[in-house]
């Protein structure tokens, strides 16, 4: 079984050993540096009795040492499942008690919070004699080696989701499905040694993916944004400019408040390349950023963390100046699309159906939830047996094989008795003037009483609409039973970690 990530990163080392790999702040390390650092990691795993099909938690803040301890984990033969400091205490002991970790590798600073979660009986009990270094022991049952046998290449990582609209789950990959897509990104992106690649997104998010392992299967470097400095625009554009990043790649919110806020135009001199995934891109914003950088490539990369990017777009002229969101675009060459109805059946281009994902880059499943695998996987005979994974996106694909998303198939509600797709709310709302950004939602009240309920951002030099003009503006566009009920105007939208909204904070704020 072939440890693809860890060959790759071992070659790179090999080839580019002098070349910097890793940026942080006012440090940085060479691939040799690295390569040594990480093997020493490796090796300290195994002394506490990490083995092949281990998960290793990394409990530290983003830096040089985190991304040593990610390549020295999948060096020891474990996968590594990233743990963030920021979350609640509840969450982090659920997932390390789901993800049954064999050691976490800590920072110093943040072991009292470990600690606090054992003294509570939140997690496995802890004390200073598990302790080696900056590695923590934990004393759970070995790996499940027969059910490892199923995989078809080594665990890599797992992903924890965001848990915005729905209780986290933990998304397992493999090296080959990893690879799948670094190896085409890396390719069809022109990622080379002499570039320098951002790291914008935490740990956590499915986006360092290509920022980590593109860059080392390269010899690029990678330029880490550290988290607290994430959602500072000015100060990222300082780091771009400062470290003269050529490839940037993040959620459309963080590059929105870039142009706006951190003067992007005149700090991305040395962009080549910008892409974006995570969410929608609203037009007018894209607008502003193909016009504040004339001529820079912009792409659009799509897929859920279970199947990596699946679809991609280049944008063109007629994207960039279009009042519709951009196109998700092409299958990538190592993913299988299929377009779904309720039924099953394949619908024609440009009728709407669910897409489902097969091939290379799709996840095993998800840790421990063998329920949930049965429902979000199918098998189907396309002239071969394939399993393909439900994406719950709504798409249609046009007769060239484009593809346009339109929304979750989760996100469809029904009030009195009409089916609504919340999705088409948010972008009759997004079209409205002056609005920035929108986000809606199902509210029921205690007697069971259901309506929509919206929230909008503004631009920073709009004037303030009245919620009952953007109600009115909205009814050219909506079925009624669609017209929201309550629309509230906010400064900003309320966001994950990751940067996507966060609907479990705005019905839980009382709007």
């Amino acid at each position: 079984m072939s440890d693809l990530l860890v060959s790759a990163f071992v070659r790179t080392a090999k080839d580019f050993g002098s070349h910097p790999a890793v940026v942080e702040s006012n440090s940085a390390a060479t691939y040799a540096e690295l390569d040594r650092q990480s093997s020493e990691v490796a090796a300290a795993l195994r002394k506490v009795g990490v083995t092949w099909g281990s998960r290793v938690g990394i409990y530290r803040r983003k830096d040089i040492d985190a991304v040593a301890s990610i390549h020295g984990v999948l060096k020891a033969g474990a996968a590594y499942v990233p743990l963030d400091s920021r979350v609640a205490p509840n969450r982090l002991a659920a997932i390390i008690s789901d993800a049954n970790l064999a050691a976490i590798i800590f920072e110093p600073a943040l072991l009292p919070k470990l600690q606090a979660l054992s003294a509570r009986g939140l997690t496995t009990a802890l004390d200073e004699s598990s302790c080696h270094g900056q590695i923590l022991a934990l004393r759970h049952p070995p790996a499940d080696t027969a059910r490892l046998e199923d995989f078809d290449s080594p665990p890599a990582y797992v992903l924890y989701t965001s848990g915005s609209t729905g209780p986290p789950k933990g998304v397992q990959h493999t090296h080959s499905s990893a690879h799948a897509f670094v190896s085409w990104a890396a390719g069809e992106f022109g990622i080379g040694s002499a570039d320098r690649l951002s790291c914008h997104a935490p740990l956590h998010f499915d986006l360092t993916i290509f920022d980590l392992f593109a860059a080392a299967m390269t010899g690029a470097c990678v330029v880490l944004i550290p988290d607290h400095i994430a959602m500072f625009p000015a100060q990222v554009a300082s780091i771009i400019d400062r470290h003269h990043i050529t490839t940037w790649y993040s959620v459309p919110f963080a590059l929105v408040q870039l142009l706006k806020r951190g003067h992007l135009a005149s700090s991305g001199r040395t962009l080549r390349q910008i892409l974006f995934a995570g969410e929608r891109y609203p037009p007018a914003d894209l607008q502003q950023l193909a016009t504040a950088l004339p001529g820079l490539p912009l792409t659009n990369l799509f897929g859920p963390t279970e199947t990596n990017v699946c679809t991609f777009h280049r944008l063109s002229g007629e994207d960039l100046f279009s009042d519709r969101f951009c196109p998700i675009g092409r299958l990538c060459p190592y993913s299988t699309g299929l377009v779904v109805d309720d039924t099953g059946a394949a619908v024609v281009p440009g009728a709407k159906g669910e897409l489902l994902i097969g091939g290379a880059s799709v996840m095993t499943g998800y840790l421990n939830r063998p329920e949930l695998n049965e429902k979000v996987f199918t098998t189907r005979n396309e002239g071969h047996p394939q399993r393909f994974f439900r994406t719950g996106d709504l798409v249609t694909v046009s007769s060239f094989g484009v593809m346009m998303f339109h929304g979750r198939a989760d996100r469809q509600v029904k009030v009195r008795g009409f089916r609504i797709e919340l999705d088409e709310v948010e972008a009759a709302l997004a079209n409205c003037c002056s609005v920035n950004a929108a986000a809606a939602w199902i509210h029921q009240d205690l007697t069971g009483f259901t309506e929509i309920r919206a929230a909008v951002s503004l631009g920073e030099t709009s004037k303030s609409p009245r919620p009952e003009a953007l109600i009115s503006e909205v009814k050219d566009h909506l079925p009624l039973a669609a017209v929201p009920a309550q629309v509230s105007i906010l400064n900003d939208l309320p966001r994950t970690i990751n940067g996507k909204v966060d609907y479990k904070a705005l019905s839980n704020i009382g709007i």
